[in-house]
């Protein structure tokens, strides 16, 4: 009998096999088969087409995909593509059986780092979280990153506390990531290194050797499929054009508002992923703040501590105040999940008792009115809060990815139907800038720069300007509008011999050529 406890004592491996297996392949069976039904079918955003593109040709200097190139993914996408025969159901699907992944990793990790009712928790915050379930649905790497930073702490953490052999599970992970999102590798590599204290040396050596070189075998094909070291530096400067102008910020001649700007954008993007989950998070740093003092005296015998803070300290510090969209929070995202978790399920217990309720009750009930917020949110939120048509206010739902597709259809469709691609130019802005090469790769396309302005020679032949983009509008006289089955409005005007396209502010005029 006592073997037997000894057995099955909580948190072992052995506990795992017998308990937790049906339990993490049931959330994986929901978080793959809740996703189906929403799927987004047209490539979501531009990165979605240079992804697209990049697996009919790799090749970074012309963004087939973006710098600095993402070669696993891509692959993985051809591979898949093998067997589904269309490329954006392809990186969906990856998207949807990676959502199911890290749903289960979120669990395994929280069942390794606090106990059972965490770890269900916080798996169902994932599977119905707005901004998971959103990337879980459409094409883009986040949904992957997520699964990746957070195999890769499970694998750290084991390591830590004795298993060094998965080092090098990890050490794999971490090199496999790297060549799906370069800034996992950074990002994550802290507490990678941590995790190899007190490994025996030679296994550490193996560990940094088995990373270089899986980092090598997707870095080394991703260069040389790039016309090489010079092209592909060249073609990887522009990575830091938008880091650069967010640092800006930060200068002293910058106002306070605009300072806080990234932050806000962060704390919206905190809201998309946790909702009222946030509300347990708040709790639990204001009472981790009440016993920071025990905490401290705690810090070096705590390998929970250890590895959440080096899995978020450097997002938090270094990155979190750069991200431009909802999905770049994934790096650090399933840590705040995790310690959500942990804090609704402690409040649970401490205020139990004072209210005379079960615990379990109360844990559930709870988590029940975040799910059913998260939910409401994710099928009704309308795709623009506050009717605001910018990357902030656009809301993981799935309103927003059903009006992307039929915004997407309803405008190629037509255009395919009724403008000559001999004598068309198309004319996108903002989020629609890449989808002409790959939806309309017969026309002539032109794109505006992202103040929306444009000085551009119309081809000889061309006599007719269509904007494709709803944000690009046009005072002159002559603009004609159509109609489309959806209810958008597709608008064009009329070129003629010698003229010069001109965008100002993302309003368009055609004018005789200087």
């Amino acid at each position: 009998m006592n073997h037997a406890a000894r057995w099955l004592k909580p948190g072992t491996w052995r506990e795992f096999l017998i308990h937790d297996v049906g339990l993490a392949a049931t959330f994986f069976v929901i978080g793959v088969v809740s996703r189906i039904p929403f799927r987004g079918q047209w490539l979501y955003h531009w990165d979605s087409v240079n992804f697209a593109l990049g697996m009919e040709r790799f090749d970074v200097r012309l963004h087939q995909p973006h710098p600095p190139g993402y070669l696993l993914y891509v692959l993985l996408g051809r591979l898949v593509n093998s067997f589904v025969g269309d490329t954006n159901a392809s990186l969906v699907w990856i998207s949807i059986v990676f959502g199911g992944l890290t749903v289960v990793a979120v669990y395994l990790l929280g069942r390794r780092l606090f106990g059972r009712a965490e770890a269900i928790v916080a798996a169902v915050f994932v599977l119905t979280g707005p901004a998971f379930w959103f990337y879980n649905e459409v094409a883009l790497t986040y949904t992957v990153e997520a699964f990746f930073v957070t195999a890769i702490a499970l694998a750290c953490l084991e390591t830590r506390r004795g298993n060094q052999r998965l080092v090098l599970v990890s050490a794999f992970l971490l090199g496999l990531a790297g060549g799906v999102r370069q800034t996992t590798l950074v990002l994550m590599l802290p507490l990678w290194l941590f995790s190899l204290w007190r490994c025996h040396w030679q296994i550490s050596v193996a560990a940094c050797v088995l990373l270089g070189v899986t980092v090598l075998a997707w870095l080394v094909p991703t260069v040389l499929l790039s016309g090489g070291p010079g092209p592909y530096l060249e073609a990887s400067r522009s990575i830091g054009g938008g880091v650069l102008s967010d640092l800006e910020l930060f200068s002293a001649g910058q106002s306070l508002l605009a300072s806080l700007g990234p932050f806000v954008r962060l704390g919206v993007y905190l809201v998309y992923g946790l909702m009222f989950g946030l509300v347990p998070l708040l709790y639990g740093i204001v009472k981790g703040v009440g016993k920071a003092r025990t905490w401290l005296r705690q810090w070096r015998s705590d390998t929970r501590a250890h590895v959440m803070a080096l899995w978020l300290i450097p997002n938090l510090v270094l990155y979190a105040p750069l991200v431009r969209a909802p999905g770049h929070t994934f790096s650090f995202m399933p840590a705040l999940v995790l310690l959500a978790a942990a804090a609704l399920v402690a409040f649970c217990r401490d205020v139990s008792g004072r209210l005379r309720v079960p615990t379990v009750g109360l844990t559930v009930s709870l988590t029940g009115l975040i799910v059913a917020v998260n939910v409401a949110f994710f099928l009704a939120a309308p795709p623009y809060l506050f009717g605001i048509q910018r990357v902030v206010t656009t809301t993981p739902s799935w309103p927003t990815i059903h009006h992307r597709d039929r915004y997407l259809a309803g405008r190629v469709t037509y255009i395919t139907q009724h403008f000559d691609p001999a004598t068309t130019v198309i004319l996108t802005a903002g989020p629609d800038y890449r989808h002409p090469d790959y939806y309309l790769r017969d026309y002539y396309a032109l794109n505006c720069t992202a103040d929306g302005s444009l000085v551009s020679d119309a081809p000889t032949e061309s006599r007719t300007l269509v904007l494709l983009s709803d944000g690009l509008t046009s005072r002159q006289d002559g603009v004609q509008a159509v109609v489309l089955p959806d209810g958008e409005v597709l608008r064009y005007l009329q070129l003629y011999a010698d003229s010069e396209i001109v965008v100002d502010q993302f309003d368009v005029s055609v004018r005789p050529r200087s």
